[in-house]
């Protein structure tokens, strides 16, 4: 008789609760986080309205030990953004509000012309700074986003830019007749060493479209036949779309509030985790020998055992989708007799 069966051990249950809490946000990396896409907002923008202004590098870069001690305040995160973004009083002028609830809201910005603003966080540089899977991040970000107030929405994980070459034609003779190439000819109209790149972002705008958009155009058009452009892509970034952008002073605030909801998927994971465990548990055996030892005590070799297991495995799974909280799942390993 062929066997097919599941053995799992208490070990087993607490290895994968320790994999499952390695990528848990701290309050430290939230923190981080929500500074850096109001310092990116801020440095974008300052771009557009003021270009002729350079942004200072930072001179140094704080790290994680910055932010430990029993100092550690709403007043640190205000100061904190203000030292990584040295260009802070160039851009005051542009709040509107009063007190902590002031904002910058992009609509009311004349040079953005009614356009869309993205900023891109380069998921390479973020995994290093958080210390977090890019995964964690984007939970991260959808969190943020839901936060009283809509900052930003987050568009999804895409290349930060794109590189064109061109082979049967020359990028100005598809310009006259193709509304794409004369809009990527307009941002980027000479090439490095026969290669054309630009900014993803700036081309969706410039386009009207969304940015997952560009590359589904870009696909088509390098399948087409005709064998004119290849394209590449790099820097996988996270794309957020900047609808306003908070005053220092709201960084705290914010990031409590991500924490907060991040917590909740965090518990309903762990909750998860239990159910799905122990219904396994419920219907497995903890060695080959017991197995072998219930076969011999069985009347029918064992096989009605095991349709016995195949029955409670899919009762207890229909249950646990049946209810609305994980929380009224009661425990089966209570139960479980060998």
């Amino acid at each position: 008789m062929a066997r097919c069966h599941m053995f799992l051990n208490d070990d087993d249950f607490y290895s994968l609760r320790q994999i499952s809490m390695q990528d848990l946000l701290d309050s430290q990396s939230g923190y981080r986080l929500t500074n850096r896409v109001i310092c990116q907002s801020k440095s974008d923008l300052l771009a557009v309205v003021k270009p002729e202004l350079e942004p200072k590098k930072k001179n140094k870069k704080r790290k994680r030990a910055d932010f430990d001690g029993d100092d550690f305040n709403a007043d640190d995160i205000k100061q904190s953004i203000i030292e990584e973004f040295e260009k802070e009083a160039d851009i005051a002028e542009f709040y509107s509000g009063e007190g902590n609830n002031k904002l910058i809201k992009l609509d009311e910005i004349p040079e953005l012309e009614n356009k869309p603003m993205y900023i891109c966080l380069e998921t390479k540089e973020m995994v290093n700074l958080l210390d977090l899977k890019k995964e964690v991040i984007l939970t991260m970000l959808n969190q943020l986003e839901q936060v009283k107030g809509r900052f930003f929405k987050v568009e999804s994980i895409l290349p930060a830019f794109v590189t064109l070459r061109f082979h049967n034609k020359p990028l100005e003779e598809l310009a006259e007749t193709d509304r794409f190439f004369k809009v990527f000819q307009s941002l980027c109209p000479v090439p490095h060493q026969g290669v054309y790149r630009t900014s993803l972002t700036k081309l969706a705008v410039a386009l009207g479209v969304k940015p997952y958009n560009v590359s589904r155009i870009l696909y088509s058009i390098q399948h087409n036949g005709r064998g004119d452009m290849t394209y590449d892509t790099d820097k996988e970034s996270f794309i957020l779309q900047v609808l306003s952008i908070p005053s220092p002073a709201q960084a705290m605030p914010l990031a409590n509030a991500m924490l907060t909801a991040t917590r909740h998927i965090e518990s309903a994971l762990m909750q998860k985790l239990n159910c799905m465990y122990f219904v396994a548990r419920r219907v497995s055996l903890p060695s080959l020998e017991i197995m072998l030892k219930k076969e011999k005590l069985s009347e029918s070799s064992g096989k009605e055992m095991y349709l016995d297991f195949s029955r409670q495995l899919n009762e207890l799974i229909n249950i646990y989708f049946s209810i609305s909280k994980e929380g009224k799942f009661n425990n089966p390993m209570t139960t479980i007799v060998y």
